[in-house]
């Protein structure tokens, strides 16, 4: 089974990491689920000076895909006990089940929060999310993300993608050189962007280049 506590740790250390990254990016993040009336998103993320050009984000940290055997394993890297399953190859029933689950868990809490502060459904609804290597389905988000329209994006944080499509171009030779120490050949500096999937159907739409540096939309 999972371990909760260091879930919730790394859930903790993404929302800080998420926003570092807005004030990197010189924005204001106002913390919402302080407010003990309800359920709410994480962040009010705002230009500095400028409180109504926004978003309302939430963070959601994806620590399992679902589980097998009955409950008993956790099909993430956090579930030591998976790793000692001895019984062939396994599959979920509705590998996006848990995908799915979360972002609806997210959308619920939007839902809570403009029900009490009915000016917050003026601005686009964000989620970031960060998975487990087993629950990384993000590339298979539909693009009207469920149909449901209240939610203006969802995005993920990617790390050196230049990088990574520079190396692709080499050869092994130039790879092995590289790894030697012995290549002049320049490599793209270190990254850090969002991937941002635009809901197709939204009602207010996000301009993520408008917060963002250099986001990766698709």
């Amino acid at each position: 089974m999972l371990d909760n506590k260091k879930v919730q740790i790394l859930s903790v250390n993404y929302q800080d990491k998420v926003k570092g990254l807005f004030k990197k990016y010189n924005l204001n993040v106002l913390i919402l689920d302080k407010d003990k009336k309800g359920r709410r998103p994480d962040f009010f993320v705002y230009h500095k000076n400028n409180r109504e050009k926004g978003f309302i984000c939430e963070c959601k940290y994806i620590a399992s895909a679902g589980v097998i055997d009955n409950g008993k394993y956790h099909v993430s890297t956090l579930d030591i006990n998976l790793a000692k399953r001895n019984k062939g190859d396994f599959a979920l029933d509705d590998p996006f089940a848990k995908l799915e689950e979360v972002i609806r868990n997210a959308y619920s809490q939007y839902r809570d929060l403009i029900q009490d502060k009915k000016e917050c459904k003026f601005f686009p609804f964000v989620i970031t999310l960060e998975m487990d290597f087993f629950a990384n389905n993000f590339d298979f988000i539909p693009r009207d993300i469920y149909r449901l329209n209240t939610i203006s994006a969802v995005m993920t944080i990617k790390r050196n993608i230049e990088q990574r499509e520079e190396f692709e171009k080499w050869t092994r030779k130039e790879l092995k050189e590289m790894i030697n120490g012995q290549s002049r050949k320049k490599i793209p500096p270190e990254s850090v962007r969002f991937k941002v999937l635009l809901n197709s159907c939204a009602e207010i739409k996000f301009k993520a280049e408008d917060f963002l540096r250099n986001p990766i939309i698709v």
